[in-house]
């Protein structure tokens, strides 16, 4: 029997306005989750930003504004791990299949991680302008990290990460003028 994907307490939201709910849901149904868990685990913070910054806006024409989030994700994610959330690799392994030594190589990590992220908006309609314009894109990409390192907000760890993200990356809004530009 299969499991429906969980787009949180409210499923007809859409990709844009449940930003967060379908980045976590792109990460679990391609199970990339525990290459994004595995990396934070061991500070490869830069592996996880340039996964969820070039799936999300990966449309030539938004490369710096790629750079900005890659920027600010990596602060959050360094940030939230200061703080001490779910630091260790035996948590981020617990609900693992494998462990994370046993993962492929970064590259191939990075390119399917980012690859469902990238596949998920696409398949729902949501264009690397539109998520880019999308004011929940902070808050999201927050929920999703945060949830999926396994913190059951109790902690800090939504706050600190879309705080960070929003000081490298508040970029004005742009016409999106139904752009494929991939």
């Amino acid at each position: 029997r299969s499991v429906s994907p969980d787009f949180g307490p409210h499923p007809n939201d859409g990709a844009l306005k449940g930003l967060g709910q379908h980045l976590q849901v792109a990460m679990e149904v391609s199970c990339t989750n525990f290459f994004m868990r595995c990396a934070y685990a061991k500070k490869d913070f830069g592996l996880l930003a340039a996964a969820i910054a070039g799936g999300l806006l990966h449309a030539t024409s938004l490369m710096h504004d790629q750079g900005l989030l890659v920027q600010g994700i990596i602060a959050g994610a360094s940030k939230v791990h200061q703080e001490g959330i779910n630091t260790r690799v035996e948590q981020q392994e617990e609900e693992a299949p494998v462990k994370c030594s046993a993962l492929p190589e970064r590259s191939i990590q990075l390119k399917e991680l980012r690859e469902s992220i990238r596949t998920h908006f696409q398949a729902f309609q949501a264009t690397p302008i539109q998520v880019r314009n999308s004011k929940s894109l902070p808050d999201g990409i927050a929920l999703a990290f945060c949830d999926q390192i396994g913190d059951t907000g109790n902690s800090p760890c939504n706050d600190v990460m879309s705080k960070a993200i929003r000081s490298h990356y508040d970029p004005p809004m742009l016409a999106d003028v139904g752009s494929t530009d991939a």
